[in-house]
């Protein structure tokens, strides 16, 4: 509603600024009865327009100083600034993944298929020069029984030459080696490590002696 004053207003001061323009182009010029007045009133004639546009910016002044009041300066080259977007520098760091549970054995590779007791100490210096004896092997808690053939046959070559193996144990005060069992899913790591506790997993080839 009070935007209908303000346009009323601003067509009464058109109306005014158009009756001016029409009655200075009304106004009778002088005859030229000379090449002289002619040169004279030339510059009268030209000056019209000026003082139209004179008359025009003082008939809307008020309103051109309201509204410098009230606008933002433009920038000289013309550019608008803008706003930065703003940036979270609290931002949560995304979470580390955790990681799979390894567990590590002590297996220990024999080389008889007759071998029925654990190793004494000669034995097993012997065992050890042949690449067989006790070695530690570290898996991951979910691997299968598959990944834990792939890895002993890296860590003993020789296992390939037995004509497959089995696994033992020794039970505690005892020497003497027994055969363990296969679990539910299979020679697994978790099952094994669970078998043996922090004991040691023997392994006895079933064909062929290792050399």
């Amino acid at each position: 509603m009070a935007k209908e004053p303000a346009l009323a207003e601003a067509a009464r001061l058109l109306s005014q600024a158009a009756s001016s323009l029409i009655n200075q182009s009304s106004q009778p010029s002088t005859s030229r009865s000379t090449e002289s007045s002619a040169i004279t009133n030339q510059p009268e004639t030209n000056n019209r327009p000026a003082r139209a546009r004179d008359e025009f910016r003082r008939l809307f002044a008020p309103y051109n100083q309201a509204n410098a009041s009230t606008s933002r300066p433009i920038p000289l080259n013309g550019n608008i600034p803008q706003r930065r977007a703003s940036t979270n520098h609290h931002a949560k760091a995304p979470k580390r993944r955790k990681s799979v549970k390894e567990i590590s054995i002590k297996f220990f590779c024999l080389a008889s298929t007759t071998q029925l007791d654990v190793p004494n100490n000669d034995e097993k210096q012997q065992l050890l020069v042949a690449g067989l004896g006790e070695k530690k092997v570290t898996l991951q808690a979910d691997s299968t029984s598959s990944d834990v053939v792939a890895a002993l046959k890296e860590t003993y070559p020789k296992l390939t030459d037995g004509g497959g193996y089995e696994f033992m144990y020794a039970k505690a005060s005892s020497r003497q080696l027994s055969v363990i069992d296969e679990g539910e899913n299979g020679y697994t790591i978790e099952f094994l490590k669970q078998f043996v506790g922090q004991g040691r997993v023997y392994i006895r080839p079933i064909q062929c002696d290792l050399d």
